[in-house]
């Protein structure tokens, strides 16, 4: 680089001749010198400058080319993770249908247990009813039958009393 060229023998001669606290004029080899130096110092310094350009140029190129590279794999990535997205959108409604069915079965047997829930009290109801009626019932024919061995008695009774 440029600063490396100046560096050494060189660039002491150089700072002689700035920092000197004489001035003294330079000799036509000096002059020469000094001129070389400079022509040299462009040269490298634009020879320094299109090589750090072309380097940059490369750089540039690897990282465009890395994040093409980079880009082309997230859309890949992408597309496979809208397809799982996509795949499990489908789940999602296929559980969604199921549990509407479910939801459906559930209300018909809801609606059943309350039918049936009347109905057994009704049938309790029923039981009760027909129990007090056959109490009823027992009662009568208990009194029936008193009534008839009453009839009985009294007609034996009086049987006895005619004869």
């Amino acid at each position: 680089m440029f600063g490396d060229e100046l560096s050494g023998q060189k660039f002491h001669t150089l700072r002689y001749f700035f920092h000197a606290e004489e001035y003294r004029e330079l000799n036509p080899q000096e002059e020469a010198d000094l001129e070389d130096l400079l022509k040299s110092g462009r040269e490298n310094a634009i020879q320094d400058a299109v090589a750090f350009m072309e380097n940059l140029s490369e750089e540039l190129s690897q990282l465009d080319q890395s994040n093409i590279h980079s880009l082309m794999e997230s859309e890949e990535q992408i597309e496979q993770l809208m397809e799982y997205l996509e795949g499990g959108i489908i789940e999602v409604e296929k559980m969604e249908t199921r549990l509407t069915v479910y939801d459906t079965l559930l209300a018909n047997v809801r609606e059943t247990m309350q039918k049936l829930s009347f109905q057994y009290s009704h049938i309790l109801r029923q039981n009760t009813n027909l129990k007090l009626l056959c109490d009823e019932v027992d009662d009568l024919v208990v009194s029936f039958n008193h009534v008839t061995t009453w009839m009985h008695t009294v007609e034996h009774i009086h049987n006895t009393d005619q004869t």
